[in-house]
């Protein structure tokens, strides 16, 4: 099993790896997942173990464009990197194809400008559930080389606050996928 710090900031651990060892332990892990920010380079972070994930929610707090999240926008950005050399066709395929899965929700709270972060992992061998809270946006950046700061929610009441927390802000979202 991997070890879960109590805190994060990207230059002693970065979230992208505590995240991916926390997958990998899981047997059959999810993530629920609240940010301002989202990018392809953050699923990149994850990657091998997001392919793992039975259930990912992805919960938009900034005003993202829909068509960049799964739409024309986003496969414009993608063959941008392409032709710079810094993604694939393939590539480009595996995520549009990842993003259009029926196991991924992604939605938007619209209500008012939500600029929370937070993950939330099921599934982690001995505590079940832990929340991760902090700075970090689900970027390629805000999971590896920002310098950030996110602390780790063990404690079971924590934890379940958090959880209430984001389902509340999940059942008042739109969807957005």
């Amino acid at each position: 099993m991997h070890p879960v710090p109590d805190l994060i900031d990207n230059e002693r651990r970065q979230l992208a790896d505590v995240l991916k060892g926390m997958l990998a332990d899981s047997q059959v892990p999810r993530l629920d997942v609240t940010t301002a920010f989202f990018n392809l380079r953050g699923l990149e972070a994850l990657d091998p173990e997001i392919e793992r994930l039975q259930a990912l929610r992805l919960l938009l707090g900034k005003e993202q464009e829909q068509s960049f999240v799964v739409g024309d926008r986003l496969l414009a950005e993608l063959e941008d990197a392409a032709t710079r050399g810094e993604t694939t066709a393939r590539e480009i395929r595996r995520w549009r194809d990842f993003l259009a899965q029926d196991s991924v929700e992604v939605r938007r709270y619209a209500k008012t400008f939500l600029h929370g972060k937070a993950y939330i992992v099921h599934g982690v061998p001995a505590l079940g559930v832990i929340g991760i809270v902090g700075s970090s946006n689900f970027t390629g950046a805000g999971l590896t080389t920002n310098r950030e700061l996110n602390a780790v929610l063990k404690q079971e009441s924590a934890v379940r606050d958090l959880q209430g927390w984001f389902e509340a802000l999940w059942q008042e979202a739109e969807d957005y996928k």
